[in-house]
């Protein structure tokens, strides 16, 4: 990560960095109160620095306890116009986690865009269902929006036992 400041008005910043991908989601501050003169650029390359080796820290604290199984997405088909472009599985926090987008393929908005999971163990047996809805919950005409499911042991049997899911999308 690199940044620059040209504005020479100010004094200092203050600086949260949250980083996003569909997987991983978290939050870094430097909660070493750092004030980095805006014309010292080595000040500046080394905030950015200190930034950098916290992401790496994040990641590898996250890759060294993650429950990396592959598992599978049984295709389904949601409501007319609406289409599931993206999901993306994941352990965390004694969670099981999906993160995706819906699309709006048709000509009129969808409200309240409801997404359903259902999970299955290996035999096929439904051991946990749950409900979300898009953020925002209304998809203009041609647009997307993104879902996160955190599936937790009251939403499944058994979250060890997750060999497959199916999400489909609706609005009502």
């Amino acid at each position: 990560m690199s940044t620059k400041f040209n504005d020479k008005t100010l004094t200092s910043l203050i600086v949260n960095v949250t980083l996003t991908d569909l997987a991983k989601t978290w939050s870094l501050s430097d909660t070493d109160t750092a004030t980095v003169p805006f014309n010292d650029e080595e000040g500046q390359e080394k905030l950015s620095e200190k930034f950098a080796r916290q992401v790496e820290e994040e990641l590898q604290k996250q890759e060294s306890g993650a429950d990396n199984r592959e598992i599978e997405r049984i295709e389904s088909t949601s409501q007319s116009e609406l289409d599931i472009t993206s999901a993306t599985t994941y352990f965390r926090d004694d969670y099981f986690r999906i993160v995706g987008e819906v699309h709006n393929t048709g000509s009129e908005d969808k409200e309240f865009v409801k997404v359903t999971a259902t999970i299955y163990d290996e035999d096929n047996e439904v051991i946990g269902t749950d409900t979300t809805f898009t953020s925002p919950s209304t998809i203009s005409s041609q647009e997307s929006a993104p879902f996160e499911f955190m599936i937790g042991e009251s939403d499944a049997s058994n979250l060890g036992a997750i060999n497959s899911y199916k999400i489909i999308a609706s609005d009502e």
